[in-house]
């Protein structure tokens, strides 16, 4: 599992975006969200592994957007 992107309201960090597999038909490309510790403690859902970075960024974009008061960020991290 490789970090790629951090979801961050205001300066408090809420996710982080895991890449894992390599792309090849026995190990696709799958992305999960990893909660920080206060997004676990406000409730953040478990998120199944989806096929789209985008699409694992979204999901926590819309639940910080939901519930807490700063707006959401997506920084993508140094490779």
């Amino acid at each position: 599992m490789r970090p790629i992107t951090e979801v961050r309201a205001g300066p408090v960090l809420i996710a982080t975006i895991l890449r894992t597999g390599n792309g090849r038909p026995a190990t696709p490309v799958r992305y999960h969200v990893q909660w920080s510790e206060i997004a676990v403690r406000l409730g953040a859902p478990a998120i199944a592994p989806v096929r789209y970075r985008q699409e694992a960024e979204a999901m926590a974009v819309l639940w910080a957007t939901s519930r807490l008061a700063h707006a959401p960020t997506v920084h993508l991290l140094p490779r």
